[in-house]
């Protein structure tokens, strides 16, 4: 989606959608995402990454940011099982996020859509989901493992290394995803708005 996006096939980016659904307490990174005390908070334990997405598709971090988050499971739970992140970008582009760790154990889900001034793209991980009969329902199965990803993340900083070159993905642009989920998350706790002035960002 991004190469469509830097190649003009799209034209100027005016909206991103994300999904990402996961089953109930599943882990992110190793570290349980119901646990605010070891992730920081619910959008920098299970947002973080998509925010950071979010910034790469618009060059830089959003300069609005606004959060609604249910609790579905319980109202004592210590974090929000479902959050909805909507960003303003410079220009006018906006993105809106969903994550839900509510789905029953088994498989989650995660689609992106990109919408252009001249098209749109989308791409999810049920791309590669074939059915296998073998009596009774059918079977959807992955063939595709599910650490291609980390692989193809890997290789691009070997990569970097042997050319003396920064990798794609640098620490700045870690902090700068974690920045914007400190903002998610005050937004969801004071369900204000958070506006970037200058490097930070402030509630309105």
């Amino acid at each position: 989606l991004k190469a469509s996006l830097e190649a003009g096939e799209l034209g100027w980016p005016g909206a991103l959608r994300l999904h990402r659904w996961t089953p109930r307490g599943a882990e992110r990174w190793g570290t349980p995402a119901l646990d605010p005390a070891r992730t920081g908070g619910t959008a920098i334990g299970a947002l973080s990454e998509d925010l950071d997405l979010a910034n790469w598709f618009f060059g830089g971090p959003p300069n609005a940011v606004f959060a609604l988050g249910r609790k579905h499971a319980s109202a004592q739970l210590a974090v929000y099982d479902f959050v909805q992140a909507h960003l303003g970008f410079d220009g006018g582009g906006m993105a809106l996020l969903d994550y839900a760790m509510t789905l029953p154990r088994g498989d989650g889900y995660f689609a992106c859509a990109v919408i252009g001034a001249d098209g749109a793209a989308y791409a999810d991980d049920q791309a590669n989901v074939q059915l296998v009969y073998r009596g009774g329902h059918p079977a959807a199965l992955n063939p595709a493992p599910h650490d291609a990803q980390v692989v193809a993340a890997l290789q691009a900083f070997v990569t970097a290394i042997a050319q003396d070159r920064d990798p794609p993905v640098t620490g700045a642009d870690g902090r700068l995803a974690l920045e914007v989920a400190a903002a998610v998350d005050a937004s969801l706790e004071s369900g204000r708005a958070a506006r970037r002035v200058g490097d930070r960002y402030e509630l309105v």
